[in-house]
């Protein structure tokens, strides 16, 4: 999802004008971000794109790989729906375009009940260091960032 799209805004002016962001959210009318703040973000950062559609479906999937035009995924952002279903829905269909070594893979609210264990899950996984964790306060429910280093397909 891409709200009010100021995260999408902050990875393209992060990434430079040679780097491409592409974001996927659902239609306005179904509850995606709304049209006014896709035109706002667009004009502050050209290297920007917003894909509309269900970001589990292979339509949405194609749509995104046309727009990243053959580059490979250096940060995947899941952001989407707050559930596990959804985050190891969306970690399955964008995993591949992920770069194999050193692409980044964040979640974002990993705090939340349904989705710590999961992630806990996901790092346990790995090599300490090929896992990152940014949470403040583990008390507090929601909030916090998860980062798997490089694309393992062995989830």
């Amino acid at each position: 999802g891409a709200g009010p799209c100021g995260t999408a805004v902050m990875f393209a002016e992060a990434v430079g004008e040679k780097g491409q962001v592409v974001s996927v959210d659902l239609p306005p009318e179904i509850g995606g971000t709304p049209l006014e703040y896709e035109k706002m973000a667009k004009a502050k950062a050209e290297n920007w794109q917003m894909v509309r559609g269900d970001s589990g479906a292979n339509t949405t999937l194609d749509a995104v790989k046309k727009a990243l035009a053959g580059r490979p995924v250096g940060l995947l952002f899941i952001d989407g729906e707050h559930t596990k279903a959804a985050a190891s829905r969306d970690l399955g269909v964008y995993r591949g375009l992920v770069e194999r070594e050193n692409g980044l893979i964040a979640f974002h609210d990993i705090n939340l009940e349904e989705l710590w264990p999961w992630w806990c899950s996901l790092k346990g996984k790995r090599h300490p260091v090929r896992s990152l964790e940014f949470v403040n306060d583990k008390t507090r429910i929601g909030f916090g960032i998860g980062v798997l280093v490089g694309r393992d397909d062995g989830y």
